[in-house]
């Protein structure tokens, strides 16, 4: 479990700023990730025809 999950197991539902930021950094993430596999699929089509 992460960090900010504990924390507002412990402290409760007044912090949804740290959910928020969490869930805000995942999205990010997310969003980087698909962008990658778009790059790493272009570059593999493009090996596929140069061979």
């Amino acid at each position: 479990m992460s960090y900010a999950k504990e924390f507002v197991n412990k402290y409760g539902g007044n912090c949804g700023r740290v959910q928020s930021k969490e869930s805000d950094y995942f999205d990010e993430l997310k969003e980087e990730i698909e962008l990658q596999k778009e790059m790493n699929k272009a570059e593999l089509n493009d090996i596929d025809e140069d061979t």
